[in-house]
């Protein structure tokens, strides 16, 4: 048996109290009547030669309930009780020392004086002890491996530890303290030869208030992990500044664009809130202040900013590191329809006039619709560059045939059956023959019904406010006999029964045929609310692009083109080679990255967590279960044996003191019951008088 705390110990010298209230006990076995004590003065009990002790039974229950307390007061561990599946009792123990190397980490000093913890923790470890050093910020790197560890003499181990740290710098990335606390027990949870299970996670960080926690609510820790934090810190007072709104719209001018940026600074009691933001070439430098008050954040507009990509500076701060912001024009990407047919655009109920209005400019997309003369060739660039196909009224063969290449590409062509479309037209279009298309008997309108709302074109619609086209009436519509087209897909339907959108497959592409137009004179398609989202999202479903945006955190991952290859050249002038469909992982540094092939730009910023420079309560850490190591364990990192850590582990996992406390409860209870008794037992001077 061994003691954690052997001072408390001391608390059995107590024994002698009881000891002594025994001998001096005030009642005596004989009584003998006597007048009245008024006049007699009175003398206190001492203790005597014929002094003698009554009652040993109860005064070995109160010296034992002593006794109890005092050793569990000092946390006894018993070496011998581990379980017969662990290693013994002198098998080495497994450390992982996590150190921080997110963009808060920058800060003056703070990594110098992670490297010092490093050292401290290194030098307390003894030969047989595993240890595993690793960085982190988003994601943890291994720098020194148990293996590498345990292959490396004692004495050569600090060196070598040093050395991996001097290769290491705070890189930009956040704090995502999860994910390396997670990798950590992945670490220990693996089973090693030689080593008791689990082991000790120690974390050196700043701890700040941005750290991500998101991913270990909820975690079921092992049972044989400690966490033990080795904060270094620095003054929290900083102000910062962040891009405001949309990532992937900006407000476009002649002049340039602008965006809303937050200017955020912390704490409540920060000395410093005057500050001002500041961009442009030198001797053309535009200058906006700001007045932020502690604890408080100020939304400003910064205009004119340059379409090449803006740095914006934020001065008054004596914190650096995220005092600067880079902006760029989020790109807008030009979408090409190509419409063949006789229609007009200028001519108020064509099917253009309605087509260019609904497939219109937006703050995300520019959008051209172009119409090809059907009498003309169609050139093979206008069909590589396009992004839908839409056949008119009297589009011509010609025309039939270049919508059916272009959709075997892998988009879509798209066919309103007028009442002049022909059933030839159609079969050369889908490249099956169909045999019946009529027009439909209808009587007053019809509408739609049976829609599936999983597909991609009524998609945005699924939601109950927005899924009822009843509102839309149709005057006339075409029958299509599709018994010959065995993969067609039947998006909607009218209520008579008779397909109302179908979508039929071409090579890599596909033909999506509407059994009635948009004209006005076939029903209220083209007048109603549903057209413009229908149409847009036919033409996204054609030719889907990646997410447009021009601003990103440090470690996003950006897609640039599905189809083509991509050169991205970074802010140092290096330039990285993307493959087509695949993501640009180069966000490492903050800046204006740029893609050569097409000109467009976007910005790589600090995530604006890592402001929150705060420290984070260690109680915040307990309350989503981690199971922290106890202060008596953390009191002094440099002077901690292996021995004592070993022992803190076993004793917690014992924890015999709490059984010594039931125990003294149970035997004053006993005691209190046996002195009870006694005393009812002890004849009055009443019952002598009788």
């Amino acid at each position: 048996m061994s003691f954690l705390a052997p001072f408390f110990l001391a608390g059995g010298l107590m024994i002698g109290l009881p000891i002594l209230f025994h001998l001096i006990r005030r009642t005596t076995r004989e009584t003998t009547l006597f007048s009245s004590l008024m006049f007699l003065m009175p003398t206190p009990p001492r203790v005597t030669k014929r002094s003698r002790v009554d009652n040993l039974l109860l005064l070995l229950l109160r010296c034992l309930a002593v006794i109890l307390l005092a050793v569990a007061f000092a946390r006894p561990l018993m070496v011998w009780a581990q379980r017969d599946d662990d290693v013994s009792g002198d098998a080495p123990a497994r450390t992982i020392i996590l150190v921080d190397t997110s963009a808060s980490m920058r800060r003056d000093g703070l990594w110098a004086s992670a490297q010092e913890e490093v050292a401290r923790l290194v030098s307390a470890f003894g030969p047989s002890d595993a240890v595993t050093i690793a960085s982190f910020s988003q994601l943890p790197r291994p720098l020194v491996g148990f293996d590498q560890w345990i292959g490396t003499a004692h004495s050569e181990r600090a060196e070598r530890v040093r050395a991996a740290l001097s290769v290491v710098q705070p890189g930009w990335q956040a704090t995502a303290l999860d994910a390396a606390l997670l990798y950590a027990v992945d670490l220990l949870e693996q089973p090693r030869d030689g080593f008791r299970k689990g082991g000790e996670i120690v974390v050196v960080t700043d701890l700040q208030e941005g750290s991500q926690l998101t991913d270990i609510q909820g975690f079921e820790w092992p049972k044989e992990t400690r966490v033990r934090v080795v904060p270094v810190s620095a003054s929290g007072e900083n102000a910062s500044v962040a891009w405001v709104g949309d990532q992937s719209v900006t407000s476009a001018g002649t002049d340039g664009f602008s965006a809303r940026l937050r200017v955020t600074n912390h704490p409540a009691d920060a000395e410093r809130y005057q500050f001002s933001l500041n961009w442009g070439a030198e001797g053309a430098e535009s200058t906006l202040p700001a007045y932020v008050p502690g604890g408080q954040s100020r939304v400003l507009k910064a205009v004119k900013l340059s379409a090449q990509g803006q740095a914006i500076r934020l001065t008054g701060d004596t914190v650096e590191f995220d005092n600067s912001l880079f902006v760029a024009e989020s790109p807008r990407p030009r979408l090409l329809v190509l419409f063949a047919g006789q229609d007009e655009a200028t001519k108020p109920g064509e099917l253009l006039y309605f087509l260019q209005r609904a497939l219109g400019e937006t703050p995300r997309e520019q959008i051209e619709v172009r119409r090809l003369d059907p009498t003309q060739p169609i050139r093979q660039v206008d069909l590589q560059a396009a992004h839908l196909f839409v056949l008119g009224r009297e589009a011509g063969p010609e025309a039939i045939a270049a919508a059916r290449r272009f959709a075997e590409r892998g988009k879509i062509a798209l066919l309103p059956l007028t009442i002049g479309t022909t059933a030839e037209e159609v079969s050369a279009l889908l490249g099956t023959p169909i045999t019946a298309l009529s027009e439909a008997r209808v009587r007053d309108y019809a509408m739609l019904s049976e829609i599936d709302f999983t597909h991609p074109f009524f998609a945005p619609f699924a939601d109950p406010r927005f899924s009822d086209f009843t509102k839309i009436r149709f005057w006339k519509h075409r029958k299509l006999d599709l018994t010959g087209t065995q993969a067609a897909r039947v998006i909607a339907r009218f209520d008579d029964g008779d397909p109302a959108l179908v979508e039929v497959p071409i090579g890599k592409g596909r033909a999506v045929l509407l059994a009635s137009s948009w004209l006005p004179a076939d029903g209220q398609l083209a007048l109603s609310s549903k057209f413009v989202p229908l149409m847009n999202g036919i033409l996204a479903a054609s030719s889907p692009l990646p997410p447009q945006r021009g601003q990103y955190f440090v470690g996003d991952e950006v897609l640039l083109s599905t189809v083509d290859d991509r050169t991205v050249r970074s802010p140092d002038g290096g330039e990285i080679r993307v493959a087509g469909g695949s993501r640009f992982v180069g966000t490492e540094t903050p800046g204006i990255y740029s893609v050569v092939e097409t000109g467009a730009r976007f910005a790589v910023n600090l995530s604006p967590e890592e402001s929150k420079l705060l420290p984070l309560a260690t109680e915040r850490l307990t309350a989503l279960g981690v199971p922290m190591a106890e202060a008596a364990a953390v009191a002094d990192p440099s002077n901690r044996t292996a021995e004592q850590r070993r022992a803190t582990e076993l004793e917690a996992q014992q924890k015999a003191w709490r059984w010594l406390i039931v125990a003294a409860l149970v035997i004053l209870l006993l005691e209190t019951a046996l002195a009870g008794r006694l005393t009812h037992s002890t004849p009055s001077p009443a019952a002598v008088l009788t």
